[in-house]
């Protein structure tokens, strides 16, 4: 009988221990993955960072304005 054949904990293999601990990390993984991808922030960026960005974006359009009628 292996080490990974060996009950552990009531009538769990170790081998059985870790084959659910890896399941459950899976899960985890997808889990987390579906929720950053479906929460507000989808750029991955902070409010602070949003208003500077429309900021420059405000800036380079009245350049552009300026430019275009003078």
């Amino acid at each position: 009988m292996g080490a990974l054949d060996n009950i552990v904990f009531k009538n769990k293999k170790f081998s059985d221990i870790l084959s659910e601990i890896y399941d459950n990390q899976k899960k985890k993984e997808i889990q987390r993955t579906l929720n950053n991808s479906s929460s507000d922030d989808s750029l991955g960026i902070t409010d602070e960072e949003k208003q500077q960005l429309m900021a420059e974006l405000d800036k380079l359009n009245t350049n552009f304005e300026e430019n275009n009628n003078g």
